[in-house]
């Protein structure tokens, strides 16, 4: 009888995980900064 080893591997690791969109609101000014949308800020995957 074998005996199977499995050894724990990550495949992917991400530290400190930002996607940030700039959108411009409906009316605004060409000039005027757009606002930033944070949809993920900060997250840690193993």
């Amino acid at each position: 009888m074998s005996t199977a080893t499995q050894t724990k591997q990550k495949i992917l690791t991400v530290r400190d995980l930002r996607v940030y969109f700039d959108i411009r609101e409906e009316g605004a000014w060409p000039w005027q900064k757009p606002l930033t949308l944070k949809a993920v800020d900060g997250i840690d995957l193993d």
